[in-house]
């Protein structure tokens, strides 16, 4: 179906648009320096550590830090790119010359999603040159021993995780600008996606320990939205995640984003301007 044959030329134009004008925005640029400020500001916060180790209180809070301001990004940067667009008339303007609405959509995301990955980038070098520099002070001292040997290995395994979650939360949002008649629809539906995302391990055993009908009910609808649990990262000596674990939490990933972008194609095609 023409709906799908996605022109590769269109397609990278679109991205390389939507990668200039997002950056351009003090909004991008505001949430970049915020997240960095929050992961190089974890380091003073280390003496509020709750009886953690220092390095994994660092660590937890400067993914923590990636993964709100990041999750910001994935919900707001769809909404006002897709439902922005229409609401501003330049979806309309663009898709006036010989420009297919999937090549749109698609160019769209990747854009979105080419930025997420810098952003993912950017925070997790940050991180790890942090911990690295803290590690190297307390190599020699005692309670250096009890604190985990983080390595690059494990910093980029845990970045390109968080990058996935947050790009297949873009795409369910995307989905979501097509359907809502305003950016601001599409970014408390994403926030609501966020939300159950993270709270469906926890639903799902409240449920299953119910058994009544009507929580049974409920655990079906809870289990359409993906599982944003499966995309954390296990501490060093703890067991690694296996490299099977690893590409099949990415197969997981990319069924979804498959899923988001062709339910975003076939509704914006639909779209009434």
């Amino acid at each position: 179906m023409r709906a799908f044959a996605i022109d590769v030329g269109r397609v990278g134009l679109i991205a390389e648009d939507t990668i200039r004008e997002v950056a351009r925005q003090r909004l991008f640029a505001g949430f970049v320096i915020g997240a960095a400020g929050l992961v190089a500001g974890a380091h003073a916060l280390r003496d509020f550590n709750f009886g953690a180790p220092e390095l994994v209180f660092l660590v937890d809070c400067g993914f923590g830090a990636l993964t709100m301001f990041g999750a910001v990004l994935a919900i707001v940067l769809p909404a006002q790119c897709l439902a922005g667009d229409g609401e501003r008339r330049v979806a309309q303007t663009i898709l006036a010359g010989p420009v297919h609405r999937g090549d749109f959509v698609i160019g769209k995301y990747l854009g979105i999603v080419a930025l997420i990955g810098l952003f993912c980038a950017a925070l997790t070098m940050i991180l790890a040159a942090l911990v690295w520099l803290r590690q190297g002070e307390l190599s020699g001292a005692a309670i250096g021993a009890r604190e985990p040997d983080f390595d690059l290995s494990w910093f980029a395994r845990h970045a390109v995780l968080q990058w996935m979650k947050l790009s297949l939360l873009a795409a369910v949002v995307l989905w979501l600008a097509t359907l809502a008649p305003g950016p601001l629809g599409a970014t408390v539906a994403g926030f609501l996606v966020f939300l159950v995302g993270h709270l469906q391990p926890v639903a799902e055993q409240i449920y299953r320990r119910s058994g009544t009908l009507a929580a049974e009910s409920v655990g079906r609808v809870i289990g359409v939205f993906p599982d944003f649990q499966l995309f954390a990262e296990r501490l060093p000596g703890n067991p690694e995640l296996a490299t099977t674990d690893f590409f099949r939490v990415a197969s997981y990933a990319a069924g979804y984003i498959a899923a988001g972008c062709a339910l975003a194609i076939h509704c914006f095609r639909r779209r009434e301007f």
